[in-house]
């Protein structure tokens, strides 16, 4: 029995790419959901609030995070902390942006 789990990104967007959203769980477990997203411009990141904590990621891309009223704004390596319960979403985006996120918990939105 394995005791770890290894994904490829290129297989994981692949994967993504193949349906019809613009994200897609790829790791869900009792204290973790991991995942990846993907926005083209002018794409609407049309997510709420979360019941839990997320991390972001950026792999690809650049814009900003609306986080309630505030705009950070993100790149390749950016790493940014989201507190469940808080509005925020990806917008600006003049080419298309890949984020990975990482829930504490499941991703539940509020």
């Amino acid at each position: 029995m394995r005791v770890a789990e290894a994904y490829e990104l290129d297989e994981v967007l692949e994967e993504l790419k193949a349906g019809d959203n613009w994200f897609l769980t790829f790791l869900s477990k009792k204290t973790m959901d991991v995942g990846i997203l993907r926005l083209r411009p002018g794409e609407k990141d049309p997510q709420g609030p979360h019941a839990n904590d997320e991390l972001y990621y950026v792999v690809r891309g650049s814009g900003f995070l609306r986080v309630e009223e505030e705009d950070l704004p993100v790149k390749p390596g950016s790493m940014v902390f989201v507190p469940a319960k808080k509005r925020h979403n990806f917008h600006g985006n003049e080419e298309e942006i890949v984020v990975l996120y990482f829930f504490a918990g499941s991703d539940e939105d509020i």
